[in-house]
């Protein structure tokens, strides 16, 4: 995984209410930057502590609470001014405060004590304001001796704050002054009994030690309310201390910072000491340490703690960093909602190497966790997700347990779980790692302690996705008498093993112990490694159930037309030196790499080898055998009219052994059966001209103990193949390439590659616009001279815009719009009651078009003759020709993610004729009958797109005639005249199909394109007007043709005439 330099980002030191947070300053507070989340959490409770705004007669009382009402009262032996109001209720000593009220100490004595009880202290109750936190500081300033600064500090007695409350501690004196200072916002000692009734915020500060919460003596603190605390130091650092059998229970949201100052020693979160201790969450936990220099624990526990929410855990350190951790084998940890943990570990880790969870101590310290797990572990050290000597619980069937591990450390090894003990997982797991260099990564580490076993076991009920990317090892203890042993279920289609199975050698011997895992279902083996991969069962077994793989394939990436990736061709030994034993069931499969040619220099594959440590070796039903890649497969010489019809088997040079049992229970292994599955990508594998499916050609020897290939049997020619590889293929992420994703898949078996059908959809496209285009020109020239009028020359321009859809060959189709205008002139005469015209007109048409896979971009541009004769109000003939330069600029992306692009470019010519006569009725209304025909021919193109094939179109001449009616009614008065009429018409499409063929290295495919010959309609709505000299016009139509569709056009035009 590869690591970025860390942003380098300086933070001034920010004044808040409680004083200051120190900022880091030296090189390690840049070499660790906190995360994001750091910084989140850190603002969400600092904004917690903003003091609250000051209240207009608010007491600010500067003497301790003692408990003893004859010191603290009015008048009392502590002369206290201000006093503190005292009431005394069953025998607890009330102290009451109004809104804004606080008890704030300063001083440079030995200890500076906000609240100090002991045992000669009545019971004592701190009664706060209704509407505003009761603050409670104790600031001990710099005095150059040892002393503490405690905000609240009972030894022994009851104590209870009604109401919502601040408490602050800070002592000044570093370490280098007369041995330093601590400081501690809550303290309680000698079976004291602290409850807060409210939400509670506490802030320990001191450049040498501070903890927010101390607790010993089997004391006691409740909180009843949300509760925030953040502590800051230089050395040794707690959030929360508890120890010698006391108990802290949070009921409520609970946040807990330290943050400790460089250079800094050990910082903890929450440190439960000692083995009666007992700490409780009751709600959600957002926990968060940083050591600038030193150890680092989220939570470090030696006693009895439980969470019942949701957490989150954040730990860094330049050094050693833990993310939480059982350190007594007596300690007991639960964790009832989801838990998120994030650690940053250092290079140098004398306590210890990173981990995320910690269960280090044997024999039998515990967690149980009964929600979802995430785990993020990242350190320049050989890295843990899981240490574990003792007992760890993955409850939960529902709730996923995911780790992800990773070092910069270029030698360093990382571990998914790194087990002495026993782990077990009821539910989902992901294991993700990640090692530099040459360090190994190992998903799965069973290896048992001289006094127990140490076993790991998933998803043993099934049904759950397990994705395990490292190697399994298992051994035996030093002295013989245990085992290590691993047992997964792998039955998802997404479950995937990206590693090897073996043993541990250690520094003085080489051991296994017993690895049992199962596949069905899609689930895959993705053997890691290159050349001869060698495995250890030890006493354990490999099951390969139905659908159930060994996928050689998937080590190297993804394999596609558009990106094969390098590779080599490697052999796996499933093997074992204790007597593992081997099952392989009906659809049982295995996906290979194969060269049956000798592409590469040799006739290979990879294989597979059972070997002579397997003792037993069942293989029921019929084995099936894909191949993921092979070279012959992009190879395009094969490819002809021929076998696009029927297909083509291409034979191997000479048959390759890629299965092989025959060392295996002792020479007595067999085979039933074998048979080829369709291989395919999104539907079809594809290359440049072609695509289609393809199977594996296999066979068993004949003693059965051998797994034959002797070729690929391409799909024969437009059947429709369902895949026995029950669907193929998706993507796992990046590393372990492709996993089955289940269902079978109906795929043509062989037709043209997208190439070939974008290509033949764009010259398809451009036949239409330049159809449309013509259409439209007939129509204006008829609209412009069937009226007779006086002689006069005149100027136009015409707009036309429209969308179509058209259908094509293989079940495609695609949408086209355009728009487009053209300019002219033409000059009529009047002669002998009727008129005649002669004119020409230049225009320019864009079109766009969305294909399946792609789009074009459509320009025509035409120069036209046309000419007319028109009786008055009688008959009219119209003549017309028009020259055309079409282009289509297009691109698509095949199913392997290829980029296509193409260019046409042709000449297209044109003649047309069309005719009509109105009968005219009372009131301007008129019928006119009308033909019309139209004759044209596009030239042939030849061009090459980006991807290396050359595509060949032939010339075309069609044909359009039309007969239709229109039903009109002129309209004249106040020197204005026009009409309205609507016009239906029948379509009869004649001419020659598009004929397309493309080639490459020799090999030439001819798609099937769609007949265009055929009827059609067409109905159009229009006007025109005119004033004076100056007339206008517009039409709005829908039309059909052969598996076309003009679903609007519309058409607009201006003629001035003098």
């Amino acid at each position: 995984m590869p690591c970025l330099p860390p942003k380098r980002v300086f933070r001034p030191a920010t004044a808040h209410p409680f004083g200051y947070l120190p900022q880091a300053t030296g090189p390690e507070a840049f070499a660790y930057p906190r995360k994001a989340l750091t910084q989140s959490i850190s603002v969400a409770l600092l904004a917690g502590l903003v003091a609250w705004p000051t209240v207009s007669g608010a007491v600010i009382y500067d003497e301790p609470i003692t408990g003893v009402a004859d010191n603290d009262r009015p008048g009392g032996t502590g002369g206290y001014d201000p006093a503190y109001a005292l009431t005394e209720i069953d025998g607890v000593l009330h102290y009451t405060f109004a809104n804004g009220d606080s008890v704030a100490l300063e001083g440079t004595g030995t200890d500076v004590l906000a609240v100090s009880l002991t045992a000669a202290s009545a019971p004592v109750a701190l009664d706060t304001g209704a509407s505003q936190p009761l603050s409670i500081s104790a600031v001990r300033k710099q005095s150059g001796a040892w002393g503490l600064a405690v905000g609240i500090n009972d030894v022994g007695t009851a104590l209870t704050i009604n109401g919502d409350s601040i408490i602050r501690a800070q002592a000044d004196d570093p370490k280098s002054s007369g041995g330093g200072s601590a400081a501690i916002g809550v303290r309680a000692t000698s079976g004291a009994n602290i409850v807060f009734n409210g939400s509670t915020t506490i802030n320990a500060y001191s450049p040498a030690w501070a903890q927010g919460i101390y607790t010993s003596g089997s004391s006691r603190i409740t909180f009843n309310g949300p509760t925030y605390i953040l502590a800051q130091s230089r050395e040794t650092l707690e959030g929360v201390y508890n120890s010698s059998g006391s108990t802290i229970i949070f009921n409520g949201d609970t946040s807990v910072l330290a943050h400790s100052i460089w250079p800094s020693d050990n910082a903890h979160g929450i440190y439960n000491d000692n083995i009666g201790s007992r700490l409780t969450v009751n709600g959600k936990l957002t926990l968060e340490s940083i050591a600038q220099g030193s150890t680092a624990f989220g939570i470090r526990n030696q006693g009895i703690l439980a969470v019942t929410g949701d957490s989150t855990v954040n730990v860094s350190s330049p050094r050693s960093a833990f993310g939480v951790a059982n350190t007594h084998w007596r300690a007991r940890m639960n964790w009832d909602g989801d838990l998120q943990i994030t650690v940053r570990g250092g290079s140098y880790v004398p306590f210890g190497n990173p981990s995320g969870i910690s269960n280090d101590r044997t024999p039998g310290a515990q967690m149980d966790y009964n929600g979802a797990v995430s785990a993020d572990v990242l350190s320049a050290a050989v890295t843990y997700g899981i240490t574990n000597t003792g007992a760890i619980r993955f409850n939960s069937t529902s709730d996923p347990v995911s780790f992800t591990v990773a070092s910069t450390c270029t030698t360093c090894d990382v571990y998914g779980f790194r087990n002495l003990g026993s782990i077990s997982v009821a539910g989902d797991l992901n294991i993700a790692t990640a090692p530099s260099g040459t360090g190994n990564a190992y998903s799965l580490w069973s290896v048992p302690l001289d006094t127990q076993n140490a076993s790991i076991t998933v998803n043993q009920n099934g049904g759950h996705s397990v994705r395990l990317d490292g190697h399994i090892v298992t051994a035996m203890s030093d002295n013989g008498s245990f085992l290590g042993s691993v047992d997964v279920n792998f039955d998802t289609a997404d479950s995937f093993l990206a590693g090897q199975v073996g043993g541990w050698q250690s520094s003085t011997s080489y051991s296994v112990g017993r690895t049992t895992l199962a596949f069905s279902n899609g689930a895959r083996w993705i053997p890691q490694g290159t050349g001869t991969m060698g495995t250890d069962f030890g006493s354990g077994s490999l099951t390969l159930g139905d659908a159930g793989m060994i996928d050689m394939a998937g080590y190297w990436g993804t394999f596609a037309p558009s990106s094969v990736p390098s590779h080599s061709y490697r052999t796996l030994l499933i093997n074992s030196t204790k007597g593992a034993t081997v099952s392989l069931s009906d659809n049982a499969r295995f996906r290979l790499l194969s060269d049956i040619t000798g592409a590469s220099g040799t006739v290979t594959a990879d294989r597979i080898v059972f070997g002579s440590g397997i003792t037993g070796f069942s293989a029921t039903g019929t084995q099936g055998v894909s191949i993921a890649y092979d070279p012959v497969l992009d190879d395009v010489s094969w490819v002809n009219a021929s076998t696009i019809g029927s297909g083509t088997t291409i034979q191997a040079a000479s048959p390759i052994t890629i299965v092989d049992a025959s060392a295996a229970a002792g020479g007595t292994a067999t085979f039933a059966a074998t048979t080829g599955l369709a291989r395919t990508w999104s539907g079809t594998y594809e290359n440049n001209l072609v695509s289609f499916s393809y199977t594996p050609q296999v066979s068993l020897s004949a003693d059965g103990r051998r797994i034959l290939l002797t070729g690929i049997v391409i799909g024969s020619g437009g059947s429709i193949a369902t895949l026995a590889d029950n669907g193929a293929e998706g993507s796992v992420s990046s590393g372990v390439g492709t996993v089955a994703t289940g269902g079978s898949v109906a795929v043509a078996a062989i037709h043209p590659a997208e190439t070939v059908l974008a290509a033949a959809d764009a010259a398809d496209s451009l036949v239409n616009l330049w159809s449309e285009d013509g259409q439209a020109s007939a129509q204006h020239a008829r609209t412009q001279l069937r009226s007779s009028g006086a002689e006069d020359t005149g100027v136009w321009v015409r707009g036309d815009a429209g969308e179509l859809d058209a259908k094509t060959a293989y079940s495609r189709d695609y949408g086209q719009s355009y728009n487009g205008i053209t300019v002219g002139a033409d000059r009529r005469f009047a002669r002998d009651g009727a008129s005649s015209a002669v004119g020409v007109s230049f225009g320019q048409t864009r079109s766009n078009a969305n294909y399946e896979q792609g789009k074009g971009e459509l320009s025509e541009t035409t120069l036209g003759l046309y000419s007319g004769w028109a009786a008055d109000g009688g008959p009219y003939v119209v003549l017309g020709a028009d020259a055309s330069m079409l282009e289509n600029r297009y691109t698509a992306r095949d199913s392997a993610g290829r980029d296509i692009a193409g260019k046409y470019r042709t000449p297209a010519a044109r003649v047309y004729a069309d005719s009509g006569y109105p009968f005219r009725f009372s009131g301007g209304y008129y019928i006119e009958p009308q033909l019309g025909v139209s004759v044209g021919a596009i030239r042939g193109n030849e061009h090459t797109t980006r991807n290396g094939v050359k595509i060949e179109q032939d010339g075309q001449v069609n044909s359009v005639a039309r007969a239709g009616v229109e039903v009109g009614r002129t309209l004249q008065g106040l020197g204005v005249n026009g009409g309205l009429y609507v016009r239906a018409s029948a379509l009869r499409y004649m001419g020659d199909d598009l004929e397309i063929e493309a080639s490459q290295d020799g090999a030439t495919v001819i798609p099937d394109t769609m007949d265009r010959n055929g009827t059609g309609s067409e109905f159009v709505l229009g006007g025109d007007i005119g004033f004076g000299f100056t007339s206008l016009y517009l039409e709005a139509s829908e039309a059909t043709g052969v598996d076309t569709k003009r679903n609007w056009a519309v058409q607009a035009g201006l003629r001035h005439s003098w």
